[in-house]
C-alpha cells in the first residue's frame, strides 16, 4: 500500500500487522512513485533484509516493467 501503517499510531499492539502475520500475509507500506506504474504491467520484487527474530524488515522494492 502506498500509505503509512494500517494500524493506528497510538495502538502499540499493531493489530493489522499481527493479523497479517498470523495469516502469513505479507504487506508492504510506504512505497512511493507508484503513479509511474499506474496502468502498466509489471513484476514486483521486494528484497528484505534477513533479520533474526524480526517481525518485519526494510525492503528494496523493484518493479520490472513489461515492454
Amino acid at each position: 500500500m502506498d500509505n503509512t501503517s494500517p494500524d493506528m499510531f497510538l495502538d502499540k499492539t499493531y493489530p493489522c500487522h499481527m493479523t497479517c502475520r498470523k495469516r502469513r500475509v505479507t504487506h508492504i507500506e510506504n512505497l512511493c512513485n507508484l503513479d509511474k506504474l499506474a496502468g502498466k504491467r509489471f513484476t514486483f520484487i521486494a528484497l528484505p533484509l534477513k533479520i533474526r527474530k524480526g517481525t518485519g524488515s526494510p525492503i528494496r522494492p523493484v518493479a520490472i516493467v513489461e515492454a
